[in-house]
């Protein structure tokens, strides 16, 4: 199965749409890594199967043997078999998937920019801590 998507590397950057073959790729995002991205005009020639959003309150599709619900964040989705007569004609989740999200060169960079500055403000916190319990010990004969 193809997953095609939007993807937005930061909140006000531009949105990339990007495809990843589901089965090749699961384990790579779980682990939080990137997948391994190939072209949107591989849907080309596949069928699309219908997806829904939980908030939409739109029914499952009554037609067609696969179909998707997206999570309300937008991040996940689950992926639905209809039911037949062996299933006493209750649709069968297949799986619950996670969208990728992975970091990124610029998250990298960003991180490594604040890193060092978390630092410093822990550090101010900890001895400021440090310094009123010092002045406490010392002014209460202890």
């Amino acid at each position: 199965m193809l997953v095609i998507y939007d993807e937005v590397v930061e909140a006000a950057g531009p949105m990339h749409r990007r495809a990843y073959w589901l089965s090749k790729n699961t384990d790579r995002i779980e682990k939080g890594r990137k997948p391994r991205f190939t072209s949107v005009s591989d849907a080309v020639n596949l069928t699309p199967i219908p997806v829904v959003e939980t908030t939409s309150g739109t029914l499952p599709p009554e037609t067609g043997e696969l179909y998707a619900i997206v999570s309300t964040n937008g991040c996940n989705f689950t992926l639905y078999t209809k039911g037949g007569p062996d299933s006493g004609g209750k649709d069968q989740e297949l799986g619950f998937f996670k969208l990728p999200i992975y970091p990124t060169k610029e998250s990298r960079v960003t991180e490594a920019l604040l890193t060092p500055v978390a630092i410093i403000v822990a550090v101010v916190i900890v001895a400021g801590v440090l310094i009123v319990v010092g002045y406490a010990e010392t002014h209460t004969g202890s």
